[in-house]
């Protein structure tokens, strides 16, 4: 049942088929095939079926397969995960903020477009956009209330989401991680911004791509942020 829900609640929203989202349809059926198999075995023909043990060793004889397959063919240990959608490699990330950290000073703010999580993990900085700030992820989800529709009624039943925190300092620099090679950067150019540092990045998944690191105008970026910040003192003068 809750695998069922999941899936239908997500198709209602249209969210990208990212791989993670089918966890949780995947570990229910996997769980119930489990305890299927367990009482087939167990209950219904216990003589005439393979004993416990051996229909556990038969399941799990082909994933131990594929798995030595794969790190055959692509090495070990591993330097990407065998399903993933990230934009770089792990290492490619770490070495991006260990530049963040040594040339931008610890207390600035950094708007973040494009992947958040291993950056996030590795720098010491505050790396702000929808994911890892309340206050924009509020403003998006009033947009989603103003319309009529599911948007609204999911915010309706959830309101703690919409609890807003004290505003962060505006941001004096842009990340932008542009993942198409044809396309260029987008937001650092709106704001006239200063290119300070420029990536190649690559993955199994994404061969090619770009971050950019601008320097902006953190009023600009303000108002970019429809106010979900607030201008510092040397900012503000």
């Amino acid at each position: 049942m809750y695998a069922t829900l999941h899936f239908a609640a997500y198709g209602l929203l249209g969210v990208p088929p990212y791989h993670w989202y089918y966890l949780h349809t995947a570990i229910p059926l996997a769980l119930a095939g489990s305890y299927g198999i367990a009482v087939l075995a167990t209950r219904i023909a216990p003589r005439a079926l393979p004993s416990a043990a051996h229909v556990a060793a038969a399941c799990c004889a082909p994933f131990a397969a594929g798995f030595v397959a794969f790190a055959a063919l692509y090495g070990w240990p591993l330097m990407e995960s065998p399903i993933h959608s990230n934009w770089a490699t792990s290492s490619e990330y770490a070495a991006d903020a260990q530049w963040l950290n040594r040339e931008i000073p610890a207390d600035d703010t950094i708007l973040l477009s494009g992947e958040i999580g291993t950056l996030a993990y590795y720098s010491n900085h505050a790396l702000i956009n929808e994911f890892s700030d309340q206050n924009i992820a509020i403003a998006l989800a009033r947009q989603d209330r103003a319309q009529s529709g599911l948007g609204r009624f999911l915010s309706d039943l959830a309101p703690v989401h919409l609890r807003e925190e004290a505003l962060v300092t505006c941001p004096d620099y842009v990340l932008e991680h542009v993942p198409d090679e044809n396309r260029g950067p987008v937001l650092g150019p709106r704001f006239h911004g200063q290119l300070l540092m420029r990536w190649s990045m690559s993955s199994s998944w994404k061969p090619s791509s770009t971050l950019y690191l601008w320097r902006v105008s953190a009023a600009a970026l303000q108002r970019h942020l429809d106010g979900q910040c607030k201008l510092s003192d040397a900012s503000a003068g």
